[in-house]
């Protein structure tokens, strides 16, 4: 069972040798794919197509928030398990259904990505890249990651939260995190630039974040 991004810090699992594992062993691989949809692969679908999996038998679950930009989540698999889920899982069992509003938010997002992923992707490893060389410049420690996530490595509690408070009074809005999340005194703060921002407010972002830095 695994993410398929880590969002603390940007890294990828390699899934495609633990479904190979799970078949060698007789084992149920179960993906979170919540921050690789929308995200990954050359037309956004996950980590299944990013990875080439084919065929994939296990358990693929997702937010519909995130990329997504709606509420609620997904799950799939073989219909068996689905059925066992409708009436077994305590969770939704007495849950109500999605509104229709979140259905045809959620269905129009997923045609914005199929339209126009090469573009959204473009934008925010461009974005990523930029936020990455500001805070390298401005001398933070930055955790190397694959999916467009910076995360600063920040220390202790109190440093991690103080480092968020700065760039909130600077006007931007960071993740900070702290145990149990991450190892004690191993804090992280995240960035994320959303495919939706100018690169004017980009470039006003890694101005202020060298700042702080120095």
């Amino acid at each position: 069972m695994t993410e398929s991004v880590f969002s603390t810090e940007g890294s990828i699992a390699p899934f495609q040798q633990i479904v190979q594992l799970c078949e060698t062993y007789n084992a149920l691989p179960v993906i979170d794919d919540s921050h690789g949809l929308g995200v990954l692969g050359k037309s956004g679908r996950g980590i299944l197509e990013e990875q080439e999996i084919e065929g994939f038998l296990g358990i693929y679950t997702a937010s519909l928030g995130k990329a997504l930009a709606n509420s609620g989540g997904m799950i799939s698999g073989k219909k068996g398990l689905i059925d066992y889920l409708k009436y077994y899982c305590p969770q939704l069992v007495y849950s109500t259904a999605l509104t229709p509003a979140v259905l045809a938010g959620t269905e129009a997002v997923l045609e914005i990505i199929q339209s126009e992923f090469e573009v959204i992707k473009s934008r925010l490893v461009s974005y990523q890249q930029a936020i990455y060389e500001s805070l390298v410049e401005g001398g933070f420690t930055v955790v190397p990651g694959e999916a467009p996530i910076n995360s600063i490595q920040s220390g202790s509690k109190d440093a991690t939260f103080i480092l968020a408070k700065k760039l909130y009074e600077k006007g931007i809005l960071s993740t900070p995190f702290i145990e149990p999340s991450v190892p004690v005194d191993e804090g992280r703060v995240r960035l994320i630039a959303g495919a939706n921002l100018s690169w004017e407010t980009v470039a006003e972002a890694t101005k202020i974040i060298k700042g702080i830095g120095r």
